[in-house]
């Protein structure tokens, strides 16, 4: 889709961004060097996540790195990179899980209880008790926002759980497309009534290629284009099997589009034969009067 690239930039090249906006809150000249290598290194990995897909496993990892390593660069809990910290553990924990989200809050914890105290130059009391209420402060609020996260995600994960069961429990079949015409997501119905075999993965692929038959021209032409179709389309399958659909597309926001179909060939065959035995009656009725009228 068109938004794609711009959203994957973001995805994986947003925090980043906000450390390079945020050194605006920095006081001239600090940082020196060392602060210009992080970010430099951080922006680098940040450009190879987007060109290499498979380093984004280790995303989070090196977010939490260089976010722990600019802000004991700059002053601790006191550094104007330190709100980058629960941003880092919230993503951490909405990917992750509750349990590497706490992990990796309590590894940055130490780091500031570290960097806090080597910075301080004048440990009084006063400047400990106030480093001391910052840093628990901070504390606090990583690992409160790894635990939302975490179970935010975990409720999230039995929802989309719940919903793959129900998806694949209908007897009708669903296609998902995007505008391009790829598939998104399938049920195993689908599959079933348009005969391909169990388990064959649609995702990625274009319909054109998986419906490339002249006799699938009017089956994929209901599936790409938003309407009700009352009337039935008729198909054939490679086996010669033949069947009739109901398909209703709708297209939904971000332009995907959403193909419910059933096969009512059974229905119809029904009335068929109801209609069938109408007209026996029928002419058994009318058998009848004439034979009647015949004696008489």
């Amino acid at each position: 889709m068109s938004q794609e690239r711009p959203l994957n930039i973001v995805i994986h090249a947003g925090i980043p961004m906000m450390a390079f906006g945020l050194t605006a809150m920095l006081p001239t000249g600090s940082g020196g060097w060392l602060l210009s290598l992080v970010l430099f290194g951080w922006a680098t990995c940040a450009t190879l996540t987007l060109l290499f897909p498979e380093m984004r496993l280790r995303q989070e990892t090196v977010d939490l790195i260089a976010s722990l390593a600019l802000v004991s660069i700059t002053g601790g809990v006191a550094s104007p990179f330190a709100p980058l910290l629960p941003v880092v553990i919230v993503i951490t924990g909405a990917r992750r899980g509750t349990r590497a989200g706490v992990l990796r809050a309590t590894v940055a914890s130490l780091v500031l209880a570290s960097a806090t105290i080597l910075i301080a130059q004048t440990p009084d009391a006063e400047t400990i008790s106030q480093g001391a209420a910052s840093w628990m402060a901070m504390v606090l609020a990583l690992h409160g926002v790894a635990i939302l996260s975490g179970r935010l995600t975990h409720r999230w994960r039995v929802l989309e759980e719940e919903h793959d069961r129900i998806v694949h429990a209908l007897e009708e079949g669903i296609i998902v497309t995007d505008l391009k015409g790829r598939v998104i997501r399938t049920n195993p119905a689908a599959r079933t009534l348009l005969e391909f075999p169990e388990g064959d993965d649609w995702r990625g692929e274009p319909l054109s290629e998986l419906l490339r038959r002249s006799t699938d021209e009017e089956l994929r032409l209901a599936f790409s284009q938003s309407g009700h179709f009352g009337h039935c389309i008729d198909w054939s399958s490679r086996v010669g099997l033949k069947k009739s659909f109901q398909v209703r597309t709708t297209v939904i926001d971000g332009g995907l589009r959403v193909a419910v179909f059933t096969d009512r060939s059974s229905e119809l065959r029904a009335i068929e034969a109801e209609a069938r035995l109408q007209h026996l009656e029928a002419l058994e009725e009318l058998a009848l009067g004439l034979a009647h009228e015949i004696r008489n």
